[in-house]
């Protein structure tokens, strides 16, 4: 009964925070670059933002936000 309880408030928390991020991926990417720069430079910082693009955030946090639900 308690892996029950605890596996639904994960999940719906899952959720949630997946939804925010989906709804705000493009801030926070921008904040996430801004950072990365901030840290490694304008060069490292490009380097590694190819993949991270806000459509990719956002299918990656969908894709988790659907395990969540399962």
């Amino acid at each position: 009964m308690t892996g029950t309880i605890a596996n639904l408030v994960v999940g719906s928390l899952t959720v949630v925070i997946g939804v925010l991020i989906v709804r705000y991926r493009k801030a926070l990417n921008k904040r996430v670059f801004d950072k990365q720069t901030e840290f490694f430079g304008r060069r490292l910082a490009q380097m590694s933002a190819g993949l991270q693009t806000p459509t990719m955030m956002g299918s990656s946090v969908a894709g988790l936000s659907g395990s969540g639900c399962a």
